[in-house]
């Protein structure tokens, strides 16, 4: 009974740790990087209240700016704990997000075949082996706009349209099935750096979303 009462205070400790981290990170510490403010602090706050709850305890995070243009780097792998940046890369969209093919996204969406990409806090899930390599499964923790993930085989995984010669040759990334997907040359690094029950945060600015959400309204 005391190892066990141990092990509880344990991780207590560690989610207050983690929700104090995300709790005294300023919003535009990595500003200069592209983060903006705006998208940084409602994911610290997504973030503070995750851990709260024992969500995660990892001070590994990454941030998803689904309102900048495909072109841009705009996933960011973050250490809150070091206050350091870890990777600033390229991330793809779905198809149904961006219908006209303009490298900016429209829509998003929690239903399965709608080839949209999602919105929300989710947390990382376990690797495995796809048609696209090595991939990691990701579950959504906002009911109703990303609880669907998993089911709906949202997932990160590698693709030769993130990369840089195709975004040179084309001005844009190419699009997914919904999928966060990454330049082959990074994407172990980085499913490796994120797998395993570490939070992210995908934003856009979706009405609905912004005002029901749990984690931007508690």
């Amino acid at each position: 009974m005391g190892t066990s009462n141990e092990d509880m205070r344990n991780r207590l400790q560690r989610h207050t740790s983690a929700s104090n981290l995300a709790k005294n990170m300023a919003d535009n510490a990595f500003e200069s990087s592209g983060l903006r403010s705006k998208v940084f602090g409602k994911a610290l706050d997504a973030f503070e209240i995750a851990y709260t709850e024992g969500s995660s305890t990892s001070s590994i995070v990454t941030v998803i700016d689904y309102e900048l243009h495909s072109s841009e780097k705009r996933l960011w792998v973050i250490d809150l704990e070091e206050q350091k940046l870890l990777f600033n890369e390229v991330t793809t969209h779905g198809k149904g997000s961006d219908r006209n093919h303009d490298g900016k996204m429209d829509s998003v969406s929690n239903v399965s075949n709608t080839k949209q990409s999602n919105v929300g806090l989710l947390k990382t899930g376990e690797t495995y082996y796809g048609k696209h390599g090595e991939s990691m499964k990701l579950d959504g923790l906002e009911e109703g706009f990303n609880d669907n993930a998993r089911r709906r085989g949202i997932v990160v995984h590698s693709a030769s349209y993130a990369d840089d010669s195709f975004i040179d040759t084309y001005g844009k990334a190419g699009r997914s099935e919904g999928c966060p997907a990454l330049d082959p040359d990074v994407t172990g690094e980085i499913i490796s750096t994120i797998k395993g029950g570490k939070l992210v945060f995908a934003y856009y600015p979706d009405p609905d979303w912004l005002e029901k959400s749990r984690y931007l309204n508690p």
